[in-house]
């Protein structure tokens, strides 16, 4: 009876992960969502934007590995001068008083930062934790994923490439 359950299971796929991961979504339409600013409570915004490559960061200001990456996103930050890119921060699983005070002691690296109380983007963008990263690209496809903690060379040799240069005009 047990045997014939598993088979059943099996062919029934119950075998697969009901919560996929984020990784799944690379090669994929981007979910596209609206969630307040962080320090605009009362502005929505809609991301990812449309013709724009756009960086998502998910974070929270508790989370020791979002703490020990942010030189990195910081760095990361700097390429905004030499490349063409939208760098959103969303912050999930955390309180809006406690983002702001960290962002506002360590520097935020991001163009925007939206706040997340709901966690439709944790559902939407099947997040397994933070920092979670993902490259969007003009077209609206997830181009790239990373969950946990960015190296320079993750930086160097995944998401760079991904990130349009700026022309001079």
């Amino acid at each position: 009876m047990v045997v014939a359950l598993l088979v059943l299971g099996y062919f029934l796929d119950f075998h697969k992960d009901p919560n996929p991961s984020a990784t799944q979504l690379e090669g994929n339409p981007a979910p596209v969502l609206t969630l307040p600013a962080l320090d605009k409570p009362h502005q929505q915004v809609t991301f990812p934007a449309k013709n724009r490559v756009t960086v998502l960061n998910f974070f929270s200001s508790w989370c020791r590995y979002s703490r020990h990456e942010h030189s990195m996103l910081l760095s990361l930050s700097g390429y905004m001068k030499t490349h063409d890119f939208d760098f959103i921060g969303i912050n999930v699983h955390d309180t809006r008083e406690a983002a702001s005070k960290w962002l506002g002691t360590v520097g935020s690296p991001y163009s925007q930062v939206l706040f997340d109380d709901t966690r439709a983007s944790v559902k939407a963008w099947t997040l397994l934790g933070t920092p979670s990263l993902f490259v969007v690209d003009a077209q609206g496809i997830v181009q790239f994923v990373h969950s946990g903690m960015l190296t320079d060379e993750i930086v160097r040799e995944s998401v760079l490439p991904l990130l349009p240069k700026r022309t001079h005009e």
